[in-house]
């Protein structure tokens, strides 16, 4: 087996004021010639004169007609400007709807893969934003990146009460494909709230991803573990922290820190066992701690995780068979399932996992052919492929599966220049070409890769020790002559 894997009342209270007043200057007004008792009879005299005068009768109906008629105009006029405030208000619904989704559209992941929860967390951002700052947004929506984004945190700097969710909303909107600023905007939110879990996990996989400061990780990981609220933050907690334990080739402690999170969705799940969503917590989980075990040489073990994932993650494709997710899902486990095997020696299961793997794969990028996390499982699998065949002997058919692989993990960096997991498939893919041909030719570009990768910071400490690997694997095939 490979060893390179892969929130009026004053104006209310002037109004009780004015008629006090009005009150008491009316108690205190001088006694008129005409007592109290006399203004009843006055006023009836009043009234029968009036209605004994033809003029008088007539003048009040007018008056009662205009009065009328105004009444209606006014009706009229209300109603007419309640449908326009309904109107303009279903108009800037409308629109905010609108800047909502192109806002989304132009932040969303380039491999067009989003994590269910972050999605979530995007869509509220988007929409908070575009009622807020529609200039910004806008911005953002049409390309002007830097200006629309430093508009928002302009705002967010001068917010007095919601500050944290302002910079949360940078961060979720940002993560995705502007990672200095979502790294900026969550180091504020945990500066303002220190124990938001949450923003530590984010600032975990974002200095991995932006900085490639994989300590700075660790520590925001265990920040995010120590702030967790509830099980299910400290299950996400534990995920970062592994994650990271792993980066740093601290294996021992990444599989303690898994089977932790591992157990602690089997307890979530039991208290809600037909949540589709805690059933992948754990068909992620299986999937961390198996590939852990087989780093450990552990390799019962691992199958037996292996198979428990895919088991669960069938389940999950069955209840939705047009999920991509759990089509990968599945294609993952299957993976698992295979290295396991091929570690057992068992080829011809090795062999039917990989292929089923490859062909999910396939379909995959033919619904979706932009999603770089399944552009690299192709790769990956005609590697896996290609390790049965040497296995089997079949040494010609290895190399043309590691060939397709080769040009599909260059494609991959044709597109993505800047991402770092495309071009360690690259290297993958001449490394696994030296091993399998002895030829240095293949050395010299895997070399070539790692010394790119290293000028970029984007060797993580457990990928150390390939340069070495290279170096020896190069000097030997150029003293054996293979070129």
């Amino acid at each position: 087996m490979t060893r390179w894997g892969c929130g009026r009342e004053t104006e209310a209270l002037g109004g009780f004021a004015m008629v006090d007043e009005i009150e008491t200057d009316t108690a205190e007004a001088p006694a008129g010639p005409t007592s109290v008792k006399s203004v009843p009879s006055l006023l009836k005299r009043a009234i029968e004169a009036c209605g004994r005068h033809p003029f008088v009768t007539g003048l009040f109906a007018i008056l009662s007609a205009v009065g009328l008629a105004v009444g209606v105009y006014g009706f009229v006029l209300d109603r007419g400007e309640a449908r326009a405030t309904t109107a303009q208000l279903d108009a800037l619904s409308a629109q905010i709807t609108d800047l909502s989704a192109q806002l989304l559209a132009a932040t969303a992941p380039e491999n067009g893969v989003s994590d269910p929860a972050r999605q979530t967390l995007r869509e509220a951002a988007a929409t908070r934003v575009a009622e807020a700052d529609p200039d910004a947004a806008r911005d953002i929506a049409e390309g002007n990146v830097e200006e629309g984004f430093a508009a928002l945190k302009a705002r967010a700097a001068a917010e007095a009460v919601n500050a944290a969710q302002a910079w949360n909303d940078i961060g979720a909107l940002a993560f995705d494909r502007e990672q200095k600023t979502a790294l900026e905007a969550y180091r504020e939110v945990v500066r303002l709230t220190p124990q938001d879990s949450v923003a530590w996990s984010y600032i975990s996989t974002l200095e991995v991803r932006h900085t490639g400061d994989i300590d700075a990780a660790l520590k925001a990981a265990q920040m995010g573990l120590e702030t967790a609220d509830n099980s299910m933050q400290r299950a996400g907690a534990l995920d970062v922290l592994g994650d990271a334990q792993l980066l740093l080739d601290d294996v021992d402690a990444a599989a303690e820190t898994y089977a932790e999170s591992v157990a602690l969705s089997r307890s979530l799940l039991s208290l809600n066992p037909d949540s589709r969503k805690l059933q992948r917590d754990l068909v992620v989980g299986l999937a961390r701690l198996g590939a852990v075990k087989m780093e450990l040489g552990e390799i019962d073990a691992a199958m037996e995780i292996f198979q428990e994932g895919l088991k669960g993650s069938r389940k999950l494709l069955a209840g939705a068979p047009d999920d991509l997710k759990a089509r990968r899902d599945v294609s993952y486990d299957l993976g698992g399932v295979g290295d396991a095997a091929l570690a057992m020696d068992d080829v011809i299961t090795a062999r039917a996992a990989f292929e089923e793997s490859l062909e999910i794969t396939k379909g995959l990028l033919k619904d979706d052919p932009d999603q770089i996390e399944v552009r690299r499982d192709l790769p990956h699998f005609l590697g896996k492929l290609a390790e049965t065949e040497l296995v089997s002997g079949n040494e010609a058919a290895a190399k043309a599966l590691y060939l397709d692989g080769l040009e599909a993990a260059k494609s991959l960096v044709e597109d993505f220049p800047d991402n770092m997991n495309a071009h360690r498939d690259l290297l993958v893919g001449y490394a696994n070409l030296g091993d399998a041909t002895g030829e240095a030719t293949y050395w010299r570009e895997a070399r070539d890769v790692y010394r790119d990768m290293e000028a970029r910071g984007q060797i993580p400490p457990a990928d150390t020790w390939m340069i070495e690997v290279i170096e020896e694997e190069l000097a030997a095939a150029e003293a054996a002559g293979g070129e």
